[in-house]
């Protein structure tokens, strides 16, 4: 890691757990819209961006809103959860402290929105880490693309070898594997079953932030 010029950052699961709060906020924002819910929704969107997600609420359950609509929709539940409630993976201040000191350029890639990402970021502090933060929706690809970690890498302005992608989500580690990225895995109950495909695609794998 000492050869390493930028790094790239998943947020949830990730830097912060939040994942749980995304367990059931597809069923349950189609409940308020007066709408019953597949029981597979919230594990068939788990690996999906916001965008696909609309996508799915129009087509599959006809849904008469926009997708700016359903976004600010989704985004009003999730952004007040992620203002009072989300908080930062015990040992992470430390390490993006530790980073920041040596002047090293830190983006975050993630599949949230960025309004709840910049109220969580503000309310622990972490906003001043980050040199950019690139979402899904901002790109029109979900992280089964390597579009954003692309996109990221050209905010960094370092090449692939010089750059490593912290991850959790076992489908966006092969996304950014297949794309030629370097990869440390980091570990989140709501992937536990799939982590052993995946463990050996990256260089480490870790299950705390006091690890590194």
């Amino acid at each position: 890691m000492d050869k390493v010029k930028g790094y790239i950052f998943d947020l949830d699961g990730t830097l912060i757990d939040s994942l749980g709060v995304w367990d059931h906020v597809a069923s349950n924002y189609l409940i308020d819209q007066g709408i019953t819910p597949a029981e597979d929704l919230d594990e068939l969107l788990k690996s999906k961006s916001m965008q696909q997600a609309v996508v799915h609420f129009q087509e599959d359950y006809g849904l008469q809103k926009t997708a700016e609509q359903i976004i600010a929709g989704i985004d009003e539940v999730v952004t007040k959860a992620y203002r009072e409630t989300v908080q930062p993976k015990p040992g992470v201040l430390a390490f993006l402290e530790k980073l920041k000191d040596k002047g090293i350029p830190m983006v975050l890639a993630s599949a949230t929105s960025r309004v709840p990402i910049e109220a969580c970021l503000q309310t622990n502090d972490m906003t001043d880490y980050f040199d950019g933060i690139i979402t899904c929706a901002e790109i029109g690809a979900g992280k089964d693309k390597p579009d954003i970690f692309e996109a990221c890498l050209g905010l960094l302005g370092t090449t692939k070898a010089e750059t490593l992608v912290f991850e959790d989500a076992p489908y966006a580690i092969r996304t950014a594997k297949e794309a030629g990225f370097r990869l440390i895995g980091v570990y989140d109950d709501s992937w536990e079953r799939e982590w052993q495909a995946v463990e050996h695609l990256t260089e480490k794998f870790i299950q705390n932030w006091y690890e590194l």
